[in-house]
């Protein structure tokens, strides 16, 4: 079986988050109980003039309004539009039957609506839609909706940004589930399954290139649904099967294509299906039963996995005649077999048909079952699946997993699984507080993964936390992104003469954005080690005091981790090379006088970027207190910048930053590009002219702004405010002959206590941090990363516990509350059906 039968349900990006009008959205009927699809016959003599315009509708409209978005066009709902006012235009009806010209939803497509009456719909048209005298004849003909065939428009699941956010934390006490579904594994999760790590070298390689790439377009890389292992898949997958297995096939490796595992180097019940020439009954079950449980499928194998692949293993084993020196090939074989298995590729999170009682059957749900539960519960926290073998490194003092390293990765989670105590809330609890954080001045978390052991902090999350705020606040990608002359308008714009590939500033960044040539963490890893000192301390005080709230602090906290710039130096002064007569440290920095290494010069000047002075090269020195008037927040790192800024510095960053608020601060979508019919960028470029004042002539004031306006409105306020910062994050000084300018007006944020103008982008983070709102919308984000999909109106009571939880700040008591919810526990039975077919199928899989 190579396909995914996941009950997720999909989730149409929806544009507009406010509405035709501008009003506030309505609370979303519950996408657990959508329309019927039936389709439209526009030669049925009985709906002649409802079909036309259902269509238009359907085409031009649901992708927002389909029930969540004021005002609902979805067939069903037609008639209430003869019976409603517009929310912008007091007075005016929406639908008079027999007269378009008094009916305000024909003005809004017409273009006839006024200066104010809001923007033309659809949004981002230039010019009416063609359809207009569809609208209009409909209208004329009585705006009828009768129709003797049950004629309904297609379900389109909502965009959960419509949802009513104060209705989703409003906890109906009624028991809740998640999707049940089949999940494929990811790459990291695959790399690490098969006992490799993500770092490259010569041995590695092959399995940290795997095509197990999560699908584009997803808004998390947790977001499974509808992600299976196609044709081109399976033939990458197949390319890398000789490999895959390196480990389980000898004790010890020199071949190149594996490492030392801790199990399998050390347990020397495993040692017989290497050497024995004929291994017993005894010794083949002992390896296959470890090999399924710590290398394969990481839970008990189903009746037909074990026995097919046994039968497999013996066959392969009867076929040596005896030739012990042929058994490395041999395990190849059957591990190549095994990594073909669909249980191999997806895990199953279908829940316990034989564990439902009455509440969970009256409620159509299944508890995970206790394979099921740890497997998610060690997702939820990395891409080490439970039981995975630890390498066969020197044991860790004071690791918990080392303690038992025969049980694995997360091996408390495993025992707890084993004693069935996993089921516990307290338990559950408990092993997040495990696994969730810790503090280690020699970050072993970074060499685990083969990493490079950088001067990091001594604060550390698990992965998946990590990834989540990398996700979260999207600075992932801050090493990819192109900047034309990082410098620009900043206080070292001009100072270099020669090549601009060599000017100080833009060495310095491009090597906090690589690490190539520099010896220091660069701005993800910097910005890691920033949050997770941050969720560590306000975990301690969870609610006890000053900066004891995570939200607050991110969007406030000063206290970051820095570079060195003087690592590459050895204290020793000079004033040209002939001085320098350290080995390693024989190159003179001029410009601080000091003796440096080859590679000195690339780093020498990261304090630009943060516009510091000297960090010294100890762990307590890069701990930089930021100005207040300078820095305040995750959004004012130049990692974040970075990635949500242009190319250069007097494109739109305005629209990256502001967008990015109003999506994962606000949950509101902001509109895409699809129904855009003018020519979506700035004018030219010219010396007196700012980005901020292009980017107001392109969308605010100029020919073509009342096409843009409608969207733009929702991110140039809030972009504005940092434009103190060039587009690679750094302090200006001076922008195109004006002063930087920080300062905005909010007058449409979804809090209105948000609506007020800003001097800073300071002050707009602090006012974001006390929102309730904006806190409300990261309790969602959360959600939806660690659920791997996005939330429902039945997630109410999931939502309320974690904000709850998070009443003191602590995202660890945060994501506790997540992990003991319904909807991290039970699965709904709904249509399993075909899922419990596919699941059988899979049993019958002959490797």
């Amino acid at each position: 079986m190579f396909a995914s039968l996941v009950l997720v349900p999909t989730l149409l990006a929806c544009p507009s988050p406010t509405g035709t009008d501008g009003d506030d959205p309505v609370v979303t009927p519950d996408p657990k109980d959508p329309d019927p699809i039936d389709p439209i016959d526009p030669t049925d003599p009985a709906c002649a003039d409802v079909a036309p315009v259902v269509e238009v509708l359907t085409e031009r409209c649901l992708a927002c309004h389909a029930g969540a978005t004021f005002p609902d066009l979805r067939f069903d709902a037609l008639p209430l539009l003869l019976e409603t006012a517009s929310l912008t235009r007091s007075g005016s009806a929406l639908v008079v039957a027999g007269d378009p010209e008094a009916s305000f939803l024909f003005h809004k497509v017409a273009g006839t609506q006024g200066v104010d009456g809001g923007a033309l719909m659809p949004l981002g048209v230039a010019n009416p839609i063609d359809e207009v005298d569809v609208i209009r004849t409909w209208i004329e003909a009585g705006a009828p909706t009768a129709c003797d065939i049950n004629l309904t428009t297609p379900v389109i699941d909502p965009d959960p940004n419509s949802l009513d956010q104060d209705a989703l934390f409003v906890c109906d006490g009624e028991p809740s589930s998640s999707p049940a579904r089949l999940r494929r594994l990811q790459k990291e999760e695959f790399i690490h399954a098969v006992g490799r790590t993500t770092s490259f070298s010569a041995r590695r390689s092959q399995v940290r290139q795997n095509p197990f790439e999560q699908a584009p377009g997803k808004l998390y890389s947790t977001f499974s649904d509808d992600v299976s292992v196609d044709t081109a898949t399976l033939d990458l997958h197949l390319l890398q099967l000789p490999k895959v297995n390196a480990n389980w096939t000898s004790r010890n490796h020199n071949d190149g294509f594996g490492e030392r595992m801790q199990r399998i180097y050390n347990d020397g019940e495993l040692f017989c299906i290497f050497n024995e020439t004929t291994p017993t009954t005894a010794c083949i079950d002992y390896y296959l039963d470890t090999f399924l449980r710590q290398g394969l499928l990481f839970r008990a194998p189903t009746e037909g996995e074990r026995d097919r692949l046994r039968a497999f293993l013996v066959e392969v084993l009867d076929e040596e005649a005896g030739d012990v020196s042929a058994r490395k090939d041999s395990l190849y074989l059957v591990g190549q077999a095994a990594w073909l298995m669909s249980g191999a590729l997806f895990r199953t999170e279908l829940g316990d048909p034989d564990a439902a009682n009455a509440v969970d059957v009256a409620a159509g749900r299944r508890p995970l079952t206790d394979d099921e539960l740890a497997l998610s519960l060690s997702m939820l926290l990395s891409t080490h699946p439970v039981g995975s073998s630890l390498m066969e490194i020197p044991a860790i003092d004071g690791d918990l997993d080392w303690e038992t390293p025969f049980d694995g990765y997360f091996g408390a989670i495993a025992r707890a699984r084993d004693d069935g105590s996993i089921n516990e809330s307290e338990t559950i609890a408990a092993l997040i507080d495990l696994y969730a954080t810790g503090i280690d001045a020699a970050r072993r978390d970074v060499d685990f993964d083969g990493g490079a052991r950088r001067p990091r902090g001594e604060y550390w999350v698990a992965p998946r936390i990590r990834n989540f705020f990398r996700e979260y606040f999207d600075y992932g990608d801050v090493s990819a992104v192109f900047k034309d002359t990082p410098a620009a308008t900043t206080a070292f714009h001009g100072q270099f003469r020669g090549n601009p590939m060599f000017d100080p500033t833009t060495v310095a960044y491009t090597n906090l954005q690589e690490g190539f040539h520099g010896r220091e963490p660069v701005f993800i890893e910097q910005l890691d080690d920033t949050i997770a000192r941050m969720i560590i301390e306000t975990d301690a005080a969870n609610g006890s005091g000053a900066d004891a709230d995570l939200f607050q602090t991110l969007l406030t906290g000063r206290r970051w981790r820095l570079p060195s710039n003087l690592a590459g130096t050895n204290g020793d002064t000079c004033t040209t090379n002939a001085d320098c007569t350290t080995a390693g440290f024989n190159r003179c920095l001029t410009s601080h006088g000091l003796c440096g290494s080859s590679t000195s010069q690339n780093q020498i000047n990261f304090g630009r970027i943060f516009s510091v002075g000297d960090i010294p090269n100890t762990s307590e020195a890069r701990w930089v207190e930021l100005p207040a008037d300078e820095r305040g927040g995750v959004l004012t790192h130049p990692a974040w910048l970075s990635t949500h800024g242009g190319a250069f510095e007097d494109e739109a960053s305005i629209v990256h930053r502001g967008k990015w608020i109003r999506e994962r601060l606000f949950c509101e979508t902001v509109p895409g590009l699809e129904n855009v019919q003018v020519q979506a960028q700035l004018g030219p470029s010219e010396p007196g002219l700012t980005a901020r004042a292009r980017l107001a002539a392109a969308t605010e004031t100029g020919p073509d702004s009342a096409t843009c306006l409608g969207c733009h409105r929702l991110m140039n306020p809030l972009g504005n405010a940092f434009e103190i910062y060039n587009h690679a994050g750094i302090l200006r000084v001076d922008d195109h002959g004006f002063g930087p300018n920080g300062t905005t007006v909010v007058d449409n944020a979804p809090d209105p206590a948000l609506n007020r103008a800003y001097d800073s982008p300071m002050a707009l983070s602090e006012a974001l941090s006390s929102s309730s709102h904006a806190r409300r919308c990261f309790v969602r984000h959360a959600f939806r990363y660690f659920a791997g999909r996005n939330e429902t109106l039945g997630d109410r009571c999931t939502l309320a516990s974690m904000e709850d939880a998070f009443t003191g700040g602590s995202f660890t008591e945060l994501l506790k509350a997540f992990a003991q919810s319904d909807a991290f526990r039970y699965r709904s039975v709904d249509d399993l059906d075909d899922v419990d077919e596919d699941d059988e199928a899979a049993d019958e899989v002959t490797p």
